[in-house]
């Protein structure tokens, strides 16, 4: 029915047929109301065979009808919500007229036609989403964005400003290859490094320089290699003074 939907469902007692419009006069069995309704709206109830019986019909979300005739809601239409195990238990149902919800036996009720068939067709509720934790960002993004700005930034032997480093398979300017540039800042926005080479600055990945530890002679330090080169060339010089000294001593010794 579509004039009237909430009568869908519904049983009715047929009265008698009206020849001018073919439709038939009904009687809703709930409300006492007289409808006229076509053949084609008219069903036949399910029939109360062993199996509306036994109650194996009977689950969660079916549609029933109440059956017993001296209840208020002798042939009402209620769907089942919640039903306790037994063949003498109650069930917990919703009427589908008024929604309201009520407690009948489940011997006191009868399988809809196609109702157990809807109710096995009824697909399941979808899960509900897991709700956002509001703790710190996913430990693995947060893991490789930790390591790919360490390997940016260059955090290695030799990676500091000042230091000298050799460059590498640069495509931009392939004929750089092969020379030395000296560090002059690192670019924590852009993620890379100001290098001078050539008496012109470039600015270049840190996956194209390779620092250059050792200096160009054997032996020799420089202090651009940084504290550890000044700290040696300090110890030479001592070495050097304590030598001058005992030299000067074994000397007037001998005079």
């Amino acid at each position: 029915l579509k004039a009237k939907p909430e009568l869908n469902g519904q049983s009715v007692t047929i009265q008698e047929r009206d020849p001018g419009t073919g439709r038939w006069r009904c009687k809703v069995a709930p409300f006492g109301e007289e409808i006229k309704v076509k053949a084609d709206n008219l069903g036949k109830p399910a029939d109360e065979g062993e199996g509306s019986k036994d109650g194996k019909w009977l689950r969660r979300g079916v549609l029933a009808v109440v059956v017993t005739g001296d209840s208020p809601l002798a042939d009402q239409i209620v769907r089942v919500v919640t039903l306790d195990e037994g063949s003498g238990g109650k069930c917990r149902c919703v009427v589908r007229a008024s929604g309201e919800q009520v407690t009948v036996s489940r011997s006191e009720l009868r399988p809809m036609a196609g109702a157990a068939a809807a109710a096995e067709e009824q697909p399941q509720a979808a899960p509900q989403p897991q709700p956002a934790t509001t703790g710190a960002p996913r430990s693995d993004w947060r893991a490789a964005e930790l390591e790919r700005r360490r390997l940016a930034e260059g955090f290695r032997a030799g990676f500091e400003e000042g230091a000298t480093v050799l460059l590498q398979a640069l495509k931009g300017a392939p004929e750089l290859n092969g020379k030395q540039g000296k560090l002059l800042k690192f670019n924590s926005q852009s993620l890379r490094w100001q290098v001078e080479v050539d008496g012109i600055t470039k600015s270049l990945s840190p996956s194209n320089l390779v620092p250059v530890i050792s200096g160009s002679g054997a032996g020799k330090r420089s202090k651009d290699e940084g504290p550890n080169g000044i700290q040696a060339e300090a110890a030479d010089a001592q070495e050097a003074a304590d030598t001058d000294e005992s030299a000067s001593k074994r000397q007037r010794v001998e005079e």
